[in-house]
């Protein structure tokens, strides 16, 4: 079983639309849905993360924190323009590792993490370099990394494939599902 937790999107996973929020339970994911969600608001939510799972199985379960979207498209973008997008990967750099050590603390407490570089924003530079960070951060700390960013996005134009996602923001399950199930097989037994 992989543990989903997030905002709207974690649902996604269970072929839910958006505006579902809670949890959900299929054969391949347990899901939790929060919203709003970024970085910021997971430290705020962090006890109901550890209450949703808890009842996971350490030994052979996954933990999925599916955040980043909104972070890049919003939260980040605002940070950057304060800043005359001046250093704008150090500020990407600085509100990651705030992610990766909520990752890294549930890591040390036995649980098994994926780290999770997320699906394209409408602000792709931002996306894609969080991405990048993110594959960065779980080399370094030696943990599993899955992102649909570069499936998502049209290779020739290097914009969104519209045909994904049913506005410009919320993915349709139906088109993109088969992609992540194929990124997240390795880590079900």
């Amino acid at each position: 079983m992989i543990y989903i937790f997030g905002n709207s999107h974690a649902n996604f996973f269970n072929g839910l639309q958006p505006g579902y929020e809670g949890e959900h339970i299929s054969k391949k994911y347990h899901t939790l849905s929060i919203r709003p969600m970024s970085v910021m608001d997971l430290k705020k939510h962090y006890p109901r993360l550890i209450e949703f799972i808890k009842s996971s199985d350490k030994t052979r379960d996954y933990i999925l924190i599916t955040i980043g979207e909104h972070d890049c498209r919003m939260y980040l973008a605002q940070l950057i323009e304060q800043t005359s997008y001046v250093g704008y990967k150090n500020v990407i750099e600085n509100y990651t590792e705030d992610f990766i050590s909520i990752l890294l603390d549930l890591k040390n407490k036995g649980y098994k993490i994926i780290v999770w570089g997320g699906h394209p924003s409408t602000n792709l530079i931002i996306s894609k370099y969080w991405s990048e960070y993110m594959k960065t951060l779980a080399i370094k700390f030696k943990l599993p990394y899955i992102s649909l960013i570069e499936d998502l996005v049209d290779k020739e134009s290097n914009i969104l494939n519209l045909n994904y996602y049913l506005d410009s923001v919320h993915l349709n399950s139906a088109t993109y599902l088969p992609i992540v199930e194929n990124k997240l097989k390795q880590f079900r037994r």
